[in-house]
């Protein structure tokens, strides 16, 4: 816990806040791969559950064809 009162603790502490903010260059592009990686991952996901779901209404289809025969 700081203590408000000790005047070493603060001069120690004001040298951090009064540093440069850290500047990320490749921020941009990674943040456009992640977005690209997601995005691709959520048509993959989409066209897996299309698969299936066409799978399970043949299925059923077939199902309740046989069972009115």
């Amino acid at each position: 816990m700081l203590n408000c009162t000790d005047g070493i603790a603060t001069n120690r502490y004001s040298t951090i806040m009064a540093s440069e903010p850290f500047i990320d260059d490749g921020f941009e592009e990674r943040w456009a791969a992640w977005q690209a990686h997601g995005a691709a991952h959520d048509r993959a996901t989409r066209r897996k559950l299309f698969v299936l779901l066409a799978i399970l209404m043949l299925s059923g289809a077939i199902l309740t064809g046989v069972w009115w025969l």
